[in-house]
């Protein structure tokens, strides 16, 4: 798949991929790491999305957007032990799978957790 707007092949990822990108804000660099939740079709806007995964607990990161000319993905990222999963929706380009056998989420000893439903753990 091509992103238009650059010309470059842009990565293909599947719902339960463990992923990781760096991002910066307020001048630092900072390297997130977790694992795709939800695929979202080109010219898809992901409010909707975002909005059901917040009222079955996850914690939103998405500051908007518009839609994106290409596949583009939903990532949960792990904040430590009885907290909420963040999600986030971050830009394609900057995707790279996990190596095998790296720490996908730190505060979850790797494995990250999806959100225990009614008291009990699913661990992923």
């Amino acid at each position: 798949m091509k992103n238009q707007k650059v010309g470059q092949a842009v990565q293909v990822f599947e719902v339960g991929d463990a992923v990781k990108w760096t991002s910066t804000s307020n001048g630092s660099t900072i390297e997130k790491r977790g694992k795709v939740i939800q695929v979202i079709e080109p010219r898809a806007n992901p409010h909707k999305q975002f909005d059901q995964l917040e009222r079955q607990g996850y914690r939103s990161m998405w500051g908007g957007g518009c839609p994106r000319d290409h596949q583009s993905y939903i990532v949960a990222v792990g904040q430590g032990e009885g907290k909420a999963l963040l999600i986030y929706w971050p830009r394609v380009r900057a995707l790279v799978h996990a190596e095998p056998g790296e720490q996908v989420c730190p505060h979850c000893g790797g494995q990250l957790k999806e959100k225990p439903r009614n008291g009990q753990t699913n661990g992923r």
